[in-house]
This record gives C-alpha cells, sequence and structure tokens, in this order.
C-alpha cells in the first residue's frame, strides 16, 4: 500500500503485510524502524509480535523515543503469499480477550524492553 509515497504498515482484517526489519522509515517529526518479528508461543499458539524503536528529533516541541511492539494476533497462517509489491503476507487473528492481551503483555515484557504494546 502507498500513501503519498510512503509505504505503510497495516492490517486488514486478519491480513498482516510484513514490511522489512532494520528499514528506517522518515516522517515530519522523527522516524521509526521495525527490529524483528516473534512467533510468541500462547495458549497453544503462535502470536506475531512486532518490534521496534521510534524517535522524535525533528519536531518543535523536543526530542524523544520509545521502544514499542505491537501485536497483529494469533497466526493462522505464516507468509501464506507476496502482496502486489513482492512483500510477504500473513494471516492473523486479532486477540480480543483483555485476560490474554495481559498474559501476551506480561510475556512480552519478560523478554523484551518495551515501554509500549498495542494489539490490533
Amino acid at each position: 500500500m502507498s500513501t503519498h509515497g510512503r509505504k505503510t504498515i497495516r492490517s486488514l482484517r486478519g491480513i498482516y503485510i510484513h514490511r522489512p526489519i532494520g528499514e528506517e522509515v522518515r516522517a515530519i517529526s522523527g522516524s521509526y524502524t521495525l527490529e524483528k518479528e516473534m512467533k510468541l508461543p500462547h495458549a497453544d499458539r503462535e502470536v506475531l509480535v512486532v518490534l521496534g524503536h521510534a524517535f522524535i528529533d525533528s519536531s518543535c516541541c523536543g526530542v524523544a523515543g520509545c521502544r514499542y511492539a505491537f501485536v497483529p494476533g494469533y497466526l493462522q497462517g505464516w507468509h501464506d503469499r507476496k502482496n502486489e509489491d513482492g512483500l510477504p503476507v500473513s494471516t492473523v487473528e486479532a486477540v480480543r480477550d483483555r485476560a490474554e492481551q495481559r498474559a501476551i503483555e506480561e510475556a512480552i515484557r519478560g523478554q523484551e524492553l518495551i515501554q509500549s504494546i498495542e494489539f490490533w
């Protein structure tokens, strides 16, 4: 998917398009970089977790940074196909149960130093 010449991360109803790891994406106020993808075992399933870091370094309001994780969901298919840009596409199921989200957050924080975790 392209938005005004920029590539974006997206998840469309059970679809996760894998972006290149280590590629810096610049924006008006800073940048983000995806560091790695993890298949985290949870409740006899695997959860896709994507880790990255972001820097706000060209903002009028100061500088900041954080390390984050986002969770597209339970893996139903890994790299099932490629999209029109040749990027791998996986099938995921969103983690909707709050107790499961808390358990997954705890597992991520047990392995990684993360400031923010978002579920899709």
